[in-house]
């Protein structure tokens, strides 16, 4: 592939990838208050009823607000990959003289990735407190 396929590729993807990253970036502002908050809220061990209140509260917001914005993440992530390795692979790094499309391509493709890490990340802390409120019970 040469630098103007390569080129070519990458200016004719931006519009797709600017919606799903501006989609993306809009609904995890949307859903991560709302995970924040049921995560911040102390766990009423000693209330049963108020316990199984939170848990379901925790499992409702894990699977119906917070893994649509961890498939989305990923989805994102993934549609980014193919192009991303092509590339970083048919580039040549350099701190002075780069080419913009593919320097802004690449950092949104990291962008991407790192967002669906933290998505991850916060899964697992939900699906940890899922299973404390579990053994506190």
């Amino acid at each position: 592939m040469n630098n103007g396929q390569l080129n070519s590729l990458l200016e004719s993807s931006f519009d797709a990838i600017s919606i799903l990253l501006v989609f993306t970036t809009v609904l995890f502002g949307i859903r991560y208050p709302e995970i924040i908050n049921l995560l911040e809220k102390e766990l009423q061990i000693e209330k049963k009823k108020e316990l199984n209140r939170q848990r379901k509260a925790l499992i409702n917001g894990l699977i119906f607000k917070w893994a649509p914005v961890v498939f989305i993440t990923f989805l994102c992530a993934y549609t980014m990959m193919p192009l991303g390795i092509k590339t970083i692979k048919y580039s040549n790094f350099s701190l002075t003289d780069f080419n913009l499309i593919r320097t802004a391509f690449v950092l949104a493709w990291f962008f991407a990735i790192v967002s669906f890490l933290a998505t991850v990340y916060i899964s697992m802390y939900i699906i940890h407190k899922v299973y404390s409120s579990w053994s506190s019970s």
